[in-house]
């Protein structure tokens, strides 16, 4: 029998940035020959499917799917060699002690407060962890939890400087200067994105500049997210310069990677100064479309920021999770905007600053990421002996440094 895995995350067809690692993750694992599930917390309801050469499993009626897990994973795993990857936030499933109990589990830890927040700390010491980024696993090291390092990827075939007409769909100038915020208003701890950092920051800026233009990318009113509507209107944003993802065509997940490649082309400066980053995929994708970045220098886009500027901040406390966050400044944003309008009016700066957004998003290339990090780790877990044929020469030797340490 093959060597099995079992993922739990979004699923594969989902247009989150969980569901976008998972598809990148399974879709590797199953062209290298293992027997994969995904056990789908969100995406998929009612029955399995086989999609792509795996199969899905729905969601149960848990909200996190944590009252069907066990069940899934001895459904796919008992009497076969194989382990369960688990890709999401670790608060949800502190309410599950016992999750995956008997199995072989790790966990890819999103890490974004300092210190580790007491009940993720207590959760990673039970559970074999993988960090997806270096910040997180110097983190986990400082709070005497070792971890293994594999980042998030993106597909570079994908994200790249495209061609694009989302000016004149946006309705806009074509040198008018585009902000854009492409970020999930969604979550236990709305302020994380630091909604009212960013925007207010860009109104300042705009109030200064009149081509300057904003493009939000998420969900205007949410449940469990801020009222963006409102807020636009109440921090007096200049409201014909604001332009907002059709939110029909966003709740639905009609927005396919090819059209967010191209919205994000279209853009000057990606604004993402947040509170805090497990990793900050959209960070990548934008670089990789040679669009620069302001965001915030803690957590992990200190890492993932290749290209733009990184800002300052404040220490902001978590109530929910009982560690720190950042509060990135607000005259900070105000400066990096008025530093990438600058830019803008210099072609040749502009160029490099681009070029340099591009090269730092090929360290994050999803094949190369498979080869270096996941198939030595897959390795070294299945005990595999023999570095794979194909590897590049630095997999290799981890490959072979991890086999000799198993």
């Amino acid at each position: 029998m093959g060597k099995r895995v079992l993922v739990f995350s979004n699923s594969v067809w989902a247009p989150t940035g969980y569901g976008g690692q998972t598809k990148q993750l399974t879709s590797r694992l199953v062209n290298d020959g293992y027997e994969v599930a995904v056990h789908a917390n969100w995406g998929l309801s009612g029955a399995p499917q086989n999609h792509a050469g795996m199969t899905i499993f729905p969601g149960g009626a848990h909200p996190y799917s944590l009252d069907t897990a066990d069940f899934i994973a001895h459904t796919w795993l008992d009497g076969h060699d194989g382990i369960v990857i688990v890709l999401y936030d670790t608060w949800p499933l502190l309410e599950h002690a016992e999750l995956y109990k008997g199995f072989r589990a790790y966990y890819w830890a999103p890490i974004d407060h300092d210190p580790v927040p007491p009940k993720v700390l207590a959760w990673v010491k039970e559970h074999p962890t993988i960090a997806m980024s270096k910040w997180g696993q110097q983190k986990l090291a400082e709070a005497g939890v070792a971890s293994d390092y594999i980042p998030h990827a993106i597909e570079t075939s994908v994200f790249r400087p495209t061609p694009s007409n989302m000016r004149e769909v946006l309705r806009m100038p074509e040198d008018a200067h585009l902000s854009m915020a492409l970020m999930a208003n969604i979550g236990q701890s709305p302020v994380r994105k630091a909604w009212f950092e960013n925007l207010v920051a860009w109104g300042t800026f705009a109030a200064r500049h009149e081509d300057a233009y904003l493009y939000i990318h998420t969900q205007l009113q949410h449940p469990r997210g801020v009222d963006l509507a409102s807020c636009i209107v109440a921090w007096g944003l200049p409201q014909e310069r604001v332009r907002v993802v059709d939110q029909g065509a966003y709740a639905n997940g009609f927005v396919a990677q090819d059209d967010l490649t191209r919205i994000i082309s279209a853009g000057d400066v990606l604004l993402m100064a947040t509170a805090g980053e497990g990793f900050g995929v959209p960070a990548i994708e934008a670089q990789a479309c040679g669009v620069p970045v302001i965001g915030t220098d803690f957590s992990a886009q200190s890492e993932v920021i290749g290209a733009g500027w990184k800002v300052p901040y404040s220490p902001l406390w978590d109530y929910f999770q009982m560690a720190m966050q950042a509060n990135p400044s607000i005259p900070a944003i105000v400066d990096a905007l008025e530093k990438s309008y600058a830019t803008k009016q210099d072609p040749a700066a502009d160029a490099a600053l681009r070029a340099a957004a591009v090269a730092k998003a090929a360290e994050y290339d999803a094949d190369r990421i498979y080869a270096e990090y996941w198939r030595p780790w897959l390795d070294k877990v299945f005990h595999v002996e023999e570095p794979r044929v194909g590897m590049t020469n630095a997999a290799r030797r981890r490959a072979k440094k991890a086999a000799k340490a198993a």
